[in-house]
């Protein structure tokens, strides 16, 4: 994933250039056959949040999909699954992001973080600083 920081309320894009997507029939003692391979282009943004020691992020507005369908088994019009793909996709990763429990940081003991801010920072903009109070 790459990821890019901007102006709030998504403070963060993160983009995945190429995700494979393949569909297979398995008959029942039979080898599976691909039956459609798709190439997504994926970008979201995001919001960070620390819960509980936990790098948490929420979706800010609906995931952008770029598909492309590369190899079907019979042929089908390209378009509508690439429309039906890019329909259906944004959806599962809104619950597959709101399922994530987040990323447990390194943390002590001693130390309870509060007040916890993340904002763009660097000459050009570009780092992700998270400040907060221990």
């Amino acid at each position: 994933p790459i990821f890019v920081t901007k102006p709030a309320p998504g403070l963060v894009e993160a983009a995945i250039g190429d995700l494979q997507l393949s569909l297979y029939v398995a008959p029942p003692g039979q080898q599976r056959v691909l039956v459609l391979q798709t190439s997504l282009q994926v970008a979201m943004d995001v919001v960070p949040a620390l819960n509980q020691g936990k790098l948490q992020i929420t979706l800010n507005g609906r995931p952008t999909i770029k598909t492309d369908v590369n190899q079907t088994m019979i042929p089908l019009n390209q378009v509508a699954i690439e429309n039906l793909v890019d329909f259906l996709v944004p959806p599962v990763l809104q619950l597959l992001v709101g399922s994530w429990s987040g990323f447990p940081l390194p943390t002590h003991p001693a130390f309870n973080p509060s007040n916890v801010d993340f904002l763009r920072d660097g000459p050009g903009q570009d780092f992700l600083t998270i400040k907060g109070d221990l």
